[in-house]
């Protein structure tokens, strides 16, 4: 029988280990990036989609983000960042296909900080908006578990006395003459409001606070953003139907992410975008 030179042996067991490595650093794509988290290899995944970011985040296709941003929530050791991702799918990819995933998540966050309300609402979206998703029979769980256990009037009670404490008048006070209006009727004084962007201002980064295909929805964004304080238009950008909210147009992220935080804070779901300079009005 004839004998395989030694060094020939060693030279093929060797090619036979390093071949798959080869052709996996090939193939790596964000569905082998989803599979690594889906394994439990964290650190993995989270080191080869910093890559992916790095390497095609700025050529990659509308569907390819929409998964970047949705492992990029899943992957965060920070919470908040989990968050501001899932906010941006929201925001930025309504009737996506992480989306109703990224309403459930959102969800579970506020519940877990007590914000029985906004978890209902998040829960409620989800469950109007994505009549299709696998996440309706836990939405609709959750959502009949925290009207069960009055815990979502409960919260919404505590709201509304909250409220009106900040609204009703110190003792000893008289109405002004003329009758105004309730304080939650009125609009927040000048200095708590989100100023209109001027004439020519040409900050590429603005706030978003919602993309909608009716324009009805859109509208009635704005109309409650602006009761909360903010200067909000609607618009579209070039090569999407969807009808955008937006509040101001900054010169760097970290205005806008200023005032993304005060949107949040409002009970607004919002992202910062970098396109406002391409924008176009609707009448």
């Amino acid at each position: 029988m004839n004998r395989i030179p030694l060094s020939l042996l060693a030279w093929c067991c060797m090619l036979s280990l390093t071949e798959p490595v080869t052709v996996q650093a090939q193939e790596l794509s964000l569905q082998v990036i989803d599979s690594l988290a889906a394994s439990g290899d964290v650190g993995q995944a989270r080191a080869a989609l910093d890559e992916w970011w790095r390497e095609r985040g700025d050529s990659a296709s509308r569907n390819d983000v929409q998964l970047a941003i949705w492992l990029r929530g899943r992957l965060s050791l920070d919470a908040a960042r989990a968050e501001r991702e899932y906010q941006r799918l929201v925001v930025e990819f309504p009737g996506g296909r992480y989306t109703d995933g990224a309403l459930l998540r959102l969800a579970l966050a506020a519940q877990s900080r007590g914000d029985v309300p906004r978890a209902a609402t998040y829960l409620e979206t989800l469950l109007r908006d994505y009549p299709s998703s696998s996440h309706r029979a836990d939405a609709s769980r959750r959502l009949a578990d925290f009207r069960a256990n009055g815990s979502l009037a409960t919260a919404q009670a505590t709201s509304a006395a909250a409220a009106a404490a900040r609204t009703a008048p110190s003792p000893g006070t008289r109405p002004a003459s003329g009758g105004l209006p309730p304080a939650a009727e009125r609009p927040p004084p000048a200095a708590e409001r989100t100023p209109a962007p001027a004439a020519g201002e040409t900050g590429r980064y603005s706030v978003q606070l919602g993309a909608f295909s009716s324009e009805t929805r859109a509208r009635n964004l704005a109309t409650a953003s602006r009761r909360g304080g903010f200067e909000s238009r609607v618009v579209r950008v070039p090569g999407s139907r969807l009808i955008r909210v937006r509040v101001g147009r900054f010169s760097t992220q970290e205005a806008a992410a200023a005032v993304r935080a005060r949107a949040v804070a409002g009970g607004f779901a919002a992202a910062v975008v970098n396109d406002a300079t391409v924008e176009q009005p609707v009448p």
